[in-house]
């Protein structure tokens, strides 16, 4: 069944989608670009789109083509997601920087122009404007923690190990699931816990996947947790909320 089980065997991948300019942390106007993963052979005319936010610590290294976002990206689309994976503007590794929540509302200002590309190209990619969803690991995930307030913009967010330090407008989340291990030494456990019980009292349906004695970023865990990953976001789409 298509969004539940694996319902294609191969993807088309196409890359480096100039969706945006803006201007990085030198002050230098900069191109952004997104990947889109799409089951390949695909008949459905308004498919589901899961955004996906790489993680870095917000600084140059990585991109929208980290591993385990396309190791992601495949997995999803394999069960009839389109993916999207954008790029944002990064620190230079050799300039100081912000904490993570300071950087994470300008990272999510720019994603928020792929969307909006997107949007603006829904035909084209045969997708549906009101069934998007959000997921984020580390840097990627506290970015998601903002943009996935704008209001009706998605019907779900992930959050893998990207848990804000301090939490702020909980109302204004969708339905979350959060993805943590308990050993994690760059982004607290803690913080995911907070995030859960915020929430809770908001009265938006979460999940928080505890991994214990994990690190950061347990990618070998995937086929625990993407399959719980997976019924939830179903689970949203399917309400009529």
């Amino acid at each position: 069944m298509r969004y539940l089980t694996e319902s294609f065997e191969e993807i088309e991948v196409t890359q480096d989608i100039p969706f945006a300019q803006a201007k990085n942390v030198l002050g230098e106007s900069e191109t952004l670009h997104m990947d889109i993963y799409a089951p390949k052979n695909d008949t459905e005319t308004k498919r589901r789109v899961l955004f996906l936010i790489h993680g870095g610590g917000f600084r140059v290294g990585n991109d929208k083509q980290q591993s385990y976002i396309v190791k992601f990206a495949h997995w999803f689309a394999q069960r009839g997601y389109v993916v999207v994976s954008p790029d944002y503007t990064l620190y230079p590794r050799e300039m100081e920087r912000p904490s993570h929540d300071a950087c994470a509302p300008e990272a999510a200002r720019q994603c928020e122009l792929a969307r909006q590309y997107l949007l603006g190209h829904a035909q084209e990619w045969r997708i549906d404007p009101e069934k998007m969803a959000v997921g984020g690991g580390s840097a990627g995930g506290i970015t998601g923690n903002i943009w996935c307030r704008i209001p009706g913009a998605f019907r779900a967010f992930i959050d893998f190990w990207g848990s804000l330090a301090h939490t702020s407008e909980a109302e204004s989340y969708p339905p979350t699931f959060i993805v943590h291990g308990t050993n994690d030494a760059l982004v607290n456990y803690d913080y995911s816990v907070q995030l859960k019980k915020q929430l809770d009292e908001a009265g938006v349906p979460c999940e928080l996947f505890t991994i214990e004695g994990a690190g950061h970023t347990p990618i070998a865990e995937m086929e625990n947790y993407l399959p719980r990953v997976l019924n939830f976001l179903n689970n949203c789409f399917e309400s009529d909320l």
